[in-house]
């Protein structure tokens, strides 16, 4: 994933860093699970730090109320930008 600096610094949100994050995340973990497959294949066993991992962000009532209602608000911005085009 290349991303340009510029951009990194100087226009990337919130939202899309935390995008690139979990992407990043998720290619670093998923390189380290197949290596436990290969490990299990010659019968052994291997721990990694996520095996018993918990959520790591716990939303409040209302920040869950917030987050829905922002979602909704996104869904009904982009259905009427469809219904606009047609």
């Amino acid at each position: 994933m290349k991303i340009e600096p510029d951009y990194f610094l100087d226009d990337m949100t919130g939202i899309e860093l935390e995008a690139v994050l979990e992407a990043y995340s998720d290619e670093y973990k998923n390189g380290w699970e197949q290596v436990r497959i290969i490990t299990a294949s010659f019968g052994g066993e291997m721990k990694l730090p996520w095996d018993n991992e918990t959520p790591k962000i716990k939303l409040t009532k209302e920040e869950e109320e917030k987050t829905k209602e922002e979602e909704k608000r996104k869904k009904e911005h982009l259905i009427s930008l469809i219904n606009n085009k047609k």
